[in-house]
C-alpha cells in the first residue's frame, strides 16, 4: 500500500509530529511504500521527522504547494494520512488526492480559539458544539480575544476546517 503522511512541517515541533513519526517505521517493516508531504521546514531548531530509507518527500515551500501537490498526485497513494496544515485551504486540496483518515491534534473546526475553554466567570472546559452560538459566547464567556474582527476571521477559517474534516474518509483523534 502506498501510503502518505501529510503534515504542516517536516520538524519535530511537537508531540503532533512525533505521534505521527511512531508508526512510519513498523508501516515500512510490513512493506508499504511511505511519503512525507509537508507544508514548511521549520522550525529550523527541530530536527526532522525521522523517515525509513526510501521515504519520498514534497515540500510546499520548496516547490510551490500546486508542484506539491501534483507531485503527491502522480505519486498515487492509496491513502492519506492527514496530521493538519497551518493553511486551511492545503487540507481541502489534500483531501482530494486519495481517500484520507484526519487526525486533529487541537481543536481544528471545533472551537473559534481553539482552547475549548470558557475563561469568565471561572475557567472550565467548553463542551458546546462548534457553530454560530459560539460567536455569542465569545465574549461573555472569554473564549478567546477582544477584538471583534480577529473572531470573525477565526470563526470563519474554523468554519472551513470543520468543513475540511467532512471531506475525509475518516477522522481519528488520539485521545483517551
Amino acid at each position: 500500500m502506498r501510503i502518505a503522511v501529510v503534515n504542516w512541517t517536516n520538524r519535530v515541533a511537537g508531540g503532533a509530529e512525533a505521534t505521527l513519526a511512531a508508526p512510519l517505521p513498523a508501516f515500512a517493516a510490513e512493506g508499504h511504500t511511505l511519503a512525507l508531504w509537508h507544508e514548511i521546514d521549520r522550525p529550523a531548531d527541530r530536527d526532522a521527522i525521522p523517515l525509513p530509507g526510501g521515504t519520498a518527500v514534497w515540500s510546499a515551500e520548496r516547490l510551490g504547494a500546486p508542484a506539491a501537490l501534483a507531485a503527491l498526485r502522480s505519486w498515487r497513494p492509496d491513502v492519506v494520512l492527514a496530521h493538519g496544515m497551518r493553511d486551511p485551504t492545503l487540507d481541502r486540496r489534500i483531501a482530494d488526492v486519495a481517500p484520507g483518515v484526519f487526525f486533529p491534534h487541537n481543536y481544528f473546526g471545533t472551537c473559534i480559539s481553539g482552547n475549548k475553554t470558557f475563561t469568565f466567570p471561572r475557567t472550565r472546559p467548553c463542551a458546546e458544539r462548534f457553530g454560530w452560538p459560539c460567536l455569542l459566547r465569545y465574549y461573555p464567556r472569554r473564549t478567546g480575544g477582544l477584538n471583534p474582527v480577529t473572531m470573525m476571521r477565526a470563526f470563519r477559517r474554523q468554519r472551513a476546517r470543520l468543513a475540511t474534516l467532512h471531506r475525509f474518509r475518516y477522522v481519528t483523534v488520539l485521545s483517551e
